[in-house]
């Protein structure tokens, strides 16, 4: 009788015992090896999607963060490191900007000095050497030919307010006499030179060729000053007319009406085109892009102190900084409609300032405070971020009615991120927590 395979006949002391052995088919181990991929796939997403949540641990992940924020180390440089234009970050300056960046999971202090080195501060140049060798060498270029970057625009240009896409930009500037860099260095500067993609725009135009000003020397800056006002005043200041010849002898000049006299106060008195004045829409809009919305805008920007309260000439500057042109003075004056002085959150978005205080109200009724209530109500799970569904689940438990995902869409720092941190209500807030946690 023939035996299956499967089966052994083994002796023992009680006789013959047959005992069944397993002998996986192909088709089982394949399942078996496509289980253990898919299982450790799974575990790789969820995390790199923890990691992702939870931030940057290196400077190589701040600078990806960075580049995917603004499309280029460059532009975070112009956007959101150094809004004023400055050109150096202090070690307080830079723990400012990062929380503009999409923060930092690991030793701040580590990150400072991985970039400054021995230094007190840092420039563009410590963030991205590269970057900054190439900037400067079409920087160097340009003005070895051209005086302004206006000059250097109009010759990029084919009809007026012409937007230049990329293989249009790179062809052109070598026609305008752009010399040294190849056509993949000359991509890298059409990617520093374009606005944040949360801006949506992928053509330049001419206020983009700001950027180059990051990589320039003082003298070049100097020069480049120089330029630029010798060349408003020529545009500004009236031709003289030219002075009739001298009359031949024995010949009289011709008579000419009299002319009133004018004293050199008014010789000179032109009028200007009136300055643009940006409506108080398209300025939320403008926080929004850059911020992921107002409220953010607010508390990560204009109100970094947390005072409560921007006086006019903070706004002023910090508005001037993000690209707001034309008569700044009038659209504080438009949020100021009490004409005190200086504007609350209140002032910049009523909707938001009330959905905020209904928000914390229920925090204080129900937990006394944003310190007892973000780690029992909100960050349960103890990873220093929230989505969506951990939100909503801590709305409910401190009584909020309104809805928890425009809740959170007022609070998104930045946009398209799916998660929050204490630090998105308020950096003292945060501050408070962690001083709390210590203890």
């Amino acid at each position: 009788m023939a035996r299956n395979s499967s089966v052994n006949r083994s002796q023992s002391g009680l006789g013959d015992e047959e005992t069944a052995v397993y002998r996986p088919t192909r088709l089982a181990i394949w399942s078996e090896e496509l289980g253990a991929r898919k299982r450790a796939g799974a575990e790789m997403r969820s995390k790199n999607e923890l990691d992702l949540q939870v931030g940057p641990k290196c400077l190589d992940d701040y600078r990806r963060q960075l580049v995917n924020i603004s499309g280029s180390l460059a532009g975070s440089w112009r956007y959101r490191i150094d809004p004023e234009c400055t050109g150096r970050q202090s070690f307080m300056q830079f723990v400012m900007a990062i929380e503009r960046t999409g923060g930092y999971s690991g030793s701040v202090k580590q990150l400072w000095e991985e970039i400054s080195g021995d230094k007190d501060e840092f420039t563009f140049q410590d963030l991205d050497p590269e970057g900054f060798e190439i900037l400067q060498a079409f920087g160097a270029s340009l003005l070895n030919s051209y005086d302004t970057f206006g000059d250097f625009w109009k010759s990029l240009q084919k009809f007026k307010d012409e937007q230049l896409d990329e293989e249009t930009f790179i062809a052109r500037s070598v026609d305008s006499g752009i010399e040294g860099l190849s056509k993949r260095e000359l991509k890298r500067i059409f990617k520093m030179f374009l606005p944040e993609p949360s801006t949506g725009r992928t053509k330049l135009i001419q206020s983009d060729l700001e950027v180059i000003k990051i990589a320039l020397s003082a003298e070049q800056k100097s020069a480049l000053r120089h330029s630029t006002t010798q060349k408003s005043l020529e545009l500004e200041t009236p031709r003289t007319p030219m002075r009739p010849s001298s009359p031949s002898p024995g010949l009289a000049p011709p008579s000419s009406p009299k002319s009133p006299s004018r004293s050199p106060s008014h010789s000179r008195v032109r009028s200007s085109p009136e300055l643009p004045v940006i409506s108080v829409e398209e300025f939320r809009r403008l926080l929004k892009r850059l911020y992921g919305s107002v409220h953010a805008g607010w508390v990560k920007y204009l109100d970094v102190t947390e005072a409560g309260r921007v006086p006019k000439g903070e706004f002023v500057n910090r508005a001037r900084a993000i690209g707001v042109t034309g008569h700044v003075a009038e659209l504080f004056a438009a949020f100021d409609v009490d004409n005190k002085g200086f504007i609350t959150l209140k002032d910049l978005d009523p909707q938001v300032s009330k959905v905020m205080k209904n928000f914390f109200r229920c925090v204080e009724d129900t937990y006394g405070s944003i310190e007892e209530a973000w780690p029992k109500a909100f960050d349960v799970s103890k990873r220093r971020v929230v989505g969506k569904t951990e939100f909503a689940k801590g709305c409910e438990a401190i009584g909020y009615e309104g809805d928890p995902m425009k809740l959170f869409a007022l609070l998104q720092p930045e946009t398209g991120r799916t998660f929050l941190e204490l630090a998105d209500l308020g950096r003292h807030a945060a501050e408070s927590v962690k001083a709390h946690e210590d203890k």
